[in-house]
């Protein structure tokens, strides 16, 4: 009996914990992913999402790879 008011009084202790970690936090370090909302653009060809950095331009084209490039 005591070692389940013991376990209780633990996983509640355990809970009121993370409540207050997690409102302790800024919203900016509570994403899982960083960087998970830059914009990406899709590949003319193949309609792979990159990155725009990474992008291959022909004309006003957008392309993934030299390989969808040159297949255009």
């Amino acid at each position: 009996m005591i070692l389940i008011r013991m376990l209780t009084l633990l996983a509640i202790g355990y809970g009121i914990y993370r409540l207050v970690r997690h409102f302790r936090t800024r919203p900016q370090e509570r994403l899982t992913t960083p960087g998970s909302t830059r914009p990406l653009v899709r590949c003319s060809r193949c309609d792979t999402l990159i990155p725009p950095e990474n992008a291959l331009i022909r004309g006003d084209r957008l392309f993934c790879s030299e390989k969808c490039r040159t297949a255009s």
